[in-house]
């Protein structure tokens, strides 16, 4: 899985997931496949893996850091709606006790604000 965490192509997904590789799995740190996608912006990766059916508030982090978090910091906004569409919890705070809009805010990212509002029914 550590070669699908480097490169995040589609074509490793497949060869991989044909060959029995476990998509939940996570590296030393508690990262996933799924947040590397996230990571690399590979919005086509992130929704075959959703399709697989990943829990998209799942995480290994000791941190608590979810994906929604990380899609929030390193501003992948499609990513971000993708995310909230497949029920990814906005108000998910990790062991610091910080919410996503707290990383929106920290990182400077008002759009991220914005769709977390809506996510909310807030305005």
């Amino acid at each position: 899985m550590q070669a699908l965490h480097q490169r995040c192509s589609d074509e490793l997904l497949d060869l991989l997931v044909q060959n029995g590789a476990d998509l939940f799995a996570v590296d030393h740190e508690g990262v996933s496949v799924f947040e590397a996608a996230i990571t690399y912006n590979n919005i086509g990766m992130v929704k075959r893996i959703i399709e697989k059916g990943i829990d998209t508030n799942a995480t290994k982090r000791t941190s608590g850091f979810t994906p929604l978090m990380a899609a929030i910091c390193y501003n992948r906004i499609g990513i971000v709606e993708l995310l909230l569409q497949h029920g990814a919890d906005p108000a998910a705070t990790d062991r610091l006790g910080l919410d996503c809009a707290a990383y929106a805010r920290k990182t400077h990212r008002k759009k991220m604000l914005e769709l977390l509002e809506n996510a909310n029914g807030t305005d």
